[in-house]
């Protein structure tokens, strides 16, 4: 039984969905339960083809009750699994309802690093990487785009330069400077060459000014701590020059925005739906050619975001597969199944073993598939909270 609420047929038509051709399926309508005003959940399941998913709907229209509804970007403490990350957030006492995987990241890499974009609380965790991106606006209003990110330094004396990314690894022949945050871990990496400068500073607020003073200047070689109230800013050698005047105490002020702007974002991708069709975008977010064919020809487990027209309706999607109860789906089929549960946009996150549901206390979903497979730890997940009347977040 779930936990913290008395679930209940929902017969809200927001949360509805008639019988509908999924291809040549015959789709049943999901009986759904309501485990907090507006929210609701549904498992179903078909027989031919075997299939196995789980919707969550939940509606973002203000409630008369009082009660409010929060959606973050939760970053995993390094790689967690989804249960870890709720189990985690339900001994903060927060008030989690709802989790749901998120966007792909490095395995090997200890950070759990994404992909793509992270924002939390307004705060830049990771830099955009030109793909898809699931955004809530300073209104608490859903939204499905390729987000753009421009961010510089200016430095005491009138110097000014762009950042080319931030707590993203540094390729062998790129230049320019990286920006290293504690989202980042507790150093910054290692550089062949170039000038290491820790800065004094704040977080990483979008649309702040952010102004701090250089504390260290050392030649790159060796891992940098990256102070807990500060970044470690690195330039290769073909900019070095242009730093020989700074000095220990110089000022520096930094300015990140996003465009479209957001409070929390979480990447993923491709993008699924657009305005109402489906639209899967593999080739313009550039997936290589192998990744793409395993999306766009393969049945797996899958996982989608995405909302209504008037992003007002939040629609979460987990299909299972890889069992004899669920084959799986492609994600042209995923975008389908999206459109028949109200999405007018939506995108694509982790899949296969990364596809994981925790609904109202306990998991829906293992690895994809039944309970009992093994959860593979993840980057990142985005959570839906509920705040009863007289709470806030």
């Amino acid at each position: 039984m779930m936990r913290n609420h008395a679930p209940r047929r929902a017969a809200l038509a927001a949360l509805a969905l008639a019988p509908a051709a999924f291809g040549a399926v015959k789709l049943k309508a999901p009986v759904y339960e309501v485990i907090a005003p507006g929210v609701a959940y549904a498992r179903v399941e078909e027989d031919t083809p075997p299939l196995v998913f789980h919707v969550v709907k939940v509606d973002l229209r203000k409630r008369r009750d009082g009660s409010a509804i929060g959606i973050e970007a939760v970053k995993a403490d390094g790689r967690q699994t989804v249960a870890q990350i709720a189990d985690g957030l339900i001994k903060q006492r927060r008030p989690l309802l709802v989790a749901i995987n998120g966007d792909f990241f490095e395995r090997d890499a200890a950070n759990g690093l994404p992909w793509g974009v992270h924002v939390r609380a307004g705060e830049l965790l990771f830099s955009p990487a030109g793909r898809s991106a699931f955004m809530v606006d300073a209104q608490g209003r859903p939204l499905i785009g390729a987000p753009v990110l421009k961010i510089g330094a200016k430095f005491q004396g009138g110097l000014v330069k762009p950042i080319a990314a931030v707590n993203r690894p540094r390729a062998g022949d790129e230049d320019g400077l990286f920006l290293y945050t504690p989202a980042w871990g507790p150093a910054a990496p290692e550089l062949p060459g170039g000038l290491v400068f820790t800065l004094s500073a704040g977080t990483l607020e979008l649309g702040a000014t952010i102004k701090g003073a250089v504390e260290e200047i050392k030649s790159a070689g060796i891992a940098t701590p990256i102070p807990s109230q500060g970044f470690v800013l690195t330039c290769d050698n073909r900019n070095i020059e242009a730093f020989r005047r700074l000095g220990i105490k110089s000022r520096v002020e930094i300015k990140a925005e996003l465009a479209p702007p957001a409070v929390e974002a979480i990447g993923g991708g491709p993008r699924l739906v657009r305005a109402g069709k489906p639209s899967v975008e593999t080739k313009e977010e550039k997936f290589p050619q192998s990744q793409a064919a395993v999306l766009n020809q393969q049945r797996h487990p899958r996982a989608a975001i995405g909302c209504n027209q008037s992003r007002t309706l939040l629609v979460l999607l987990i299909v299972e597969g890889r069992t004899r109860e669920s084959d799986g789906v492609t994600v042209p089929d995923l975008a389908q199944l999206m459109i028949l549960l109200g999405a007018y946009d939506a995108m694509n996150l982790d899949g296969g073993a990364s596809a994981t549901l925790y609904v109202a206390g306990r998991m829906v979903t293992h690895g994809g598939s039944a309970e009992g497979a093994a959860q593979r730890q993840v980057g990142n997940v985005v959570g839906i909270f509920y705040y009863p009347r007289g709470t806030s977040g």
